[in-house]
C-alpha cells in the first residue's frame, strides 16, 4: 500500500510539473524547444542528489603519462558517473563528470567546461545497436549549465575525495 501511495505521489508530481511546462516560453530552453525535458527534470525537487562512490579496477591503479585515471559510479542514478585524473602526489588533474549526457569538465588553468554528446538519451532497443563513441559539442545554454553546476556542488563525493572536488566547482 505505501509503495502504490508513493508511485501515486511521484507520477501525480511529474504531471503536475510537466503541465507547467506548458505556459513556459520555448525559446529559453533548446531542449524544451525540442521537446525534451532533462533541463526541468535535472532542477526539479523529486530528484535526489548524486552518491557516488570510487570503482576500484586495475585499470584505476595504473599510472599512464603520470596520470591515475579513477572512475566513480553513482549509487542512485544510471545515468551519472564521471572520472578523476590525478598525479603522483595525489593532486587532481581533471575532472569530467557526466549527468544524463551533460559532461561538466574541470581542467587547472582554465576551469570548468559544460558539453553535451552526441548520444541520444533515448536509444533504440534491439540487437546489434552500438551506442557509439561519446563526442563532446559545447553546451551554451546556461539553464542547463547551472542545473547541472548545481547538482555536482550538492552531490556526495567518496570522502578522500569529496573536499577536492567541491574547492573546482
Amino acid at each position: 500500500m505505501i509503495l502504490f501511495l508513493l508511485f501515486q505521489f511521484y507520477s501525480e508530481s511529474i504531471v503536475y510539473m510537466i503541465s507547467e511546462l506548458e505556459g513556459k516560453d520555448k525559446s529559453q530552453s533548446p531542449d524544451l524547444a525540442s521537446g525534451r525535458i532533462s533541463d526541468f527534470l535535472m532542477d526539479s525537487h523529486f530528484m535526489s542528489k548524486c552518491k557516488f562512490y570510487l570503482i576500484r579496477s586495475k585499470k584505476s591503479e595504473e599510472m599512464v603519462d603520470g596520470l591515475q585515471q579513477i572512475a566513480l559510479g553513482c549509487e542512485n542514478r544510471a545515468d551519472a558517473h564521471g572520472f578523476l585524473w590525478i598525479d603522483a602526489e595525489n593532486s587532481i588533474r581533471q575532472i569530467q563528470l557526466l549527468f544524463e549526457e551533460v559532461v561538466l569538465e574541470w581542467f587547472p588553468g582554465k576551469g570548468i567546461k559544460c558539453s553535451r554528446t552526441n548520444r541520444a538519451i533515448e536509444v533504440p532497443e534491439g540487437i546489434g545497436f552500438h551506442k557509439g563513441v561519446r563526442i563532446l559539442h559545447p553546451l551554451e545554454d546556461t539553464a542547463i549549465i547551472e542545473s547541472v553546476l548545481k547538482e555536482a556542488r550538492n552531490a556526495d563525493y567518496p570522502p578522500e575525495w569529496s573536499e577536492k572536488i567541491l574547492e573546482k566547482f
